[in-house]
């Protein structure tokens, strides 16, 4: 077999890395560069970045507080830990755990930050480029998601592999690698889960604080605005400005957190898994060629998110939709050849399990994709079907978009289970004595193989509806053209952020086998027997799990509930106390410069305040309940962690992640269909959005008016609730694989 060589594979991750963060900051540049001198929406954009910024600085500040609670209880609890014949002292497991959780921590909240401040200055830049062509729209906004998505990637790369050669060099690791450095390499990853942990907690609070912000604030400025007879975007509406800053700080800030946060999950327990395959198979011979496996897919895939960001583009001839498949299309065939490169390079014997297994993740990612377009595009019946429910009134509509997201949801929970069984199968073949270990986690890298490009689509997406909003509050009244190229924008948008949910849902499904086997493995307990003597724990354990999911989605729901009546009474009290209008504006005259009616700063500060004060109970709750479920379920079974006990955290853990998972996929399916079904609606079907009678009186369309309430209903399952949720399911896994080790 091949020897290790000093350090290559992990050389070679880190200058993609930083090459793909060079990329980053070209795309960032050019950005910058596009036109952005229209007063008026300047103006506007001055006010929407200012507010997605502020709320941005204090959720941070709240998030990092609470994440040095949680960073220095685990240093503790490592530090003071008796040693126990571990690879590393306590005190030296517990600095790199904590330092990993710090560095995922920080990590985390500055991209998030950066993601904001990105589509903040994106929108007004899509919003002039609308002005001269759909092509130049698309161009500006995919490229601003492309160097978030640039950047997420780079980010998670080089942070988990800048700690393993921290830890290396700090052993003497260098040149031609001592035995001691190598030694650490296949227990690196589980040092390092710490990472995870801090990303994934921080993402959760972000994901809690502006889910709740941007969708209280888009049902606040959607209800106030219709009982006042205005648009949701008309500048005298007071919600208006925090509508659109939620879109940059949830849509794009936070969203960018959970994607950086879900790599960063996958790749660690990808390696730790990859290291287990090590111990078993007494044929590799690099432990390092294995352990890296997952961050050179990773960083590989970063080559073809570039590709595809460039390719985007399209004519007036041409559907937005069919430029941006395009771009899939190559981010799909640039990893496929990256990833069998990097098996043939770094597992050459092993080829056969991880590419079998890498099939099967590729073929259920392509279903998966193919199955939401089609639910939830406008281009396909689902969601025309909806509409035309709305015929019947918001009963039938909600109705409706209820059953189609529960038929969805159905593909990818059997795909995963034919993923589980195709992967163990090909890899206990082909893949010697881990083989079906091998398979299973080569399933992870094919199912996630363009999730990049689709980080890139749904931030896209994000600069796309701010960019909507400052047009609808600026020039829309005399440049009806630029709205319409947006809103030919929207509908495609809307699909792909769908998309870019349901990959990670997918991703986190066949994860659940691959979880399972680590906390047996990492306990060194065979599977337990189903039988009486293990008693009750292990349903207890998966009820406790589902338990939590469930207790998760009502507090959200009732934070988004309680936000959106306060913003809206703001919104009520500004609308009645108005002056009366003294007659129409002048021709010509921008609709912007009617904002003096309305004062957004009240609207801004009780949202962001309120929405950061729900984070912190729910967000501190979710990790008290994981810690105190794992250590009851670990005293309650049997007191020498046989294989009960390991089997009832095992059941907790999955009980969370698959009832997470559905939670996830409903949320994001019903929305993304109800969305659509509007915007289908918005585009002159079934009446569209106004009817004329005979005396050319309008009147709003009842057939909209129903579509409007699904829509309303479903934005905070798709844009608070499912993302949560996404967080809650890469959380859980990481929290009792760090805890672990105290329990044992």
């Amino acid at each position: 077999m091949r020897r290790p060589r000093a350090l290559t594979e992990l050389f070679v991750v880190l200058s993609i890395s930083a090459a793909a963060l060079g990329a980053a900051g070209y795309l960032v540049r050019w950005l910058l560069a596009q036109p952005s001198s229209d007063p008026d929406m300047g103006r506007v954009a001055s006010l929407v970045r200012d507010g997605a910024e502020r709320f941005a600085r204090g959720q941070s500040s709240i998030i990092g507080a609470l994440a040095g609670v949680v960073g220095g209880s685990l240093f503790l609890a490592y530090g003071l830990r008796p040693a126990q014949g571990d690879v590393l002292p306590g005190f030296e497991l517990g600095v790199w755990i904590s330092l990993s959780f710090a560095i995922g921590a920080v990590t985390t909240l500055v991209l998030s930050q950066a993601a904001t401040s990105i589509a903040a200055r994106g929108s007004v830049r899509t919003a002039i480029a609308a002005t001269r062509s759909v092509d130049a729209a698309l161009q500006v906004a995919v490229r601003g998601g492309g160097a978030v998505a640039l950047l997420l990637g780079a980010a998670s790369t080089l942070t988990t592999g800048g700690l393993l050669f921290a830890l290396l060099v700090y052993h003497g690791g260098l040149g031609d690698a001592p035995a001691a450095a190598r030694a650490l390499i296949p227990s690196a990853p589980w040092f390092f889960l710490g990472h995870a942990l801090g990303a994934t907690f921080t993402a959760l609070l972000a994901q809690l604080s502006a889910g709740t912000f941007a969708t209280a604030t888009d049902i606040a400025a959607d209800i106030g605005a219709r009982e006042a007879g205005l648009d949701d975007d008309d500048p005298q509406n007071p919600a208006a400005i925090a509508d659109l800053a939620g879109d940059c700080a949830a849509r794009a800030g936070a969203r960018a957190a959970a994607s950086f946060a879900t790599a960063v999950s996958e790749d660690l327990l990808l390696m730790v898994a990859c290291s287990l395959a090590y111990g078993a198979d007494t044929e590799l011979r690099s432990a390092l060629a294995l352990v890296m496996l997952p961050l050179l897919a990773r960083a590989l895939g970063l080559l073809g998110t570039a590709f595809a960001t460039f390719v985007v583009r399209t004519d007036e001839r041409e559907s937005p939709q069919a430029a941006i498949t395009r771009g899939a299309a190559v981010a799909f065939v640039v990893h496929a050849f990256a990833l069998v490169g990097a098996v043939e390079w770094l597992l050459p014997a092993r080829r056969a399990a991880l590419l079998g297994g890498a099939g099967i993740g590729a073929a259920l990612g392509l279903v998966a994709v193919a199955a939401t377009h089609y639910y939830v595009s406008v281009r396909f019946r689902p969601a025309r079907d909806a509409a035309d429910a709305s015929r019947a009134g918001p009963t039938a509509s909600l109705l409706f978009g209820l059953s189609t997201s529960l038929d969805a949801a159905l593909i990818p929970f059997g795909l995963a289970a034919i993923a589980f069984a195709g992967g163990w199968t090909a890899g206990s073949a082909l893949g010697g004595a881990a083989g079906g270990l091998l398979g299973l986690a080569a399933v992870g890298l094919g199912v996630s193989g363009t999730a990049g490009f689709y980080v890139a689509l749904e931030s896209a997406a994000a600069v796309i509806d701010a960019g909507t909003g400052i047009v609808g509050m600026t020039v829309a009244a005399e440049r009806r053209d630029v709205r319409g190229r947006l809103l030919a924008l929207q509908a495609p948008a809307a699909t792909h952020r769908s998309v870019a949910r349901v990959i990670p849902a997918c991703t986190a499904l066949a994860a659940v086998p691959l979880v399972a086997l680590l906390v047996r493995h990492h306990a060194a307990q065979p599977a337990p027997e189903p039988t009486a003597a293990a008693g009750p724990w292990p349903l207890v354990a998966a009820l406790l799990g589902a338990a939590l999911v469930l207790w998760l989605f009502a507090r959200l729901v009732s934070s988004v509930l309680r936000v959106s009546r306060r913003v809206l009474d703001e919104v009520r009290r500004q609308l009645r106390d108005r002056p009366p209008a003294e007659g129409d504006e002048p021709e010509g005259r921008s609709r912007a410069r009617s904002a003096r009616l309305a004062d957004y700063g009240p609207c801004l500060e009780v949202a962001g305040r309120l929405a950061m004060r729900n984070m912190v109970l729910p967000g501190l709750l979710v990790v008290a309940s994981l810690v105190a479920a794992s250590v009851g379920l670990r005293f309650v079974s049997e007191s020498d962690m046989g294989g009960a006990a390991v089997g009832s955290i095992s059941s907790l853990i999955m009980g969370a992640m698959v009832v997470g998972s559905l939670g996830a996929l409903l949320g994001t399916l019903a929305g993304g269909t109800w969305g659509n079904a509007k915007k289908y609606i918005v585009t002159g079907a079934h009446g569209g959005r106004l009817l004329v009678d005979e005396t050319g009186a309008r009147a709003e369309n009842p057939t909209y008016q129903a579509a409007v309430v699904g829509d309303t209903v479903g934005d905070p399952l798709k844009d608070a609730l499912a993302p949560a949720l996404l967080m809650l399911v890469r959380l859980v896994p990481v929290l009792v694989l760090v805890l672990l080790p105290l329990l044992l």
